[in-house]
């Protein structure tokens, strides 16, 4: 397979990773189970990009009910 010259790639420059608990674990496995397509790193892109549309107010609610009660 060739790589199409015209197609612009995404840019990769940043790498991070994401510590969470079994909860939020087993969320994501069954996002991931939804559909063969879905990789990890998109589903956090998507969730990023979810947060960022919300209003600021739901957004600080839902950081609030993800955060840990340590």
């Amino acid at each position: 397979m060739l790589k199409d010259p015209e197609r612009s790639g995404a840019h990769r420059l940043i790498i991070s990773s994401v510590r969470h608990n079994a909860d939020s674990d087993a969320c994501l496995k069954e996002i991931l189970g939804e559909n063969p397509l879905y990789k990890t790193s998109v589903v956090i892109r998507a969730a990023i990009v979810g947060l960022r549309r919300m209003d600021k107010t739901a957004r600080e609610q839902l950081i609030i009910e993800a955060a840990p009660n340590d």
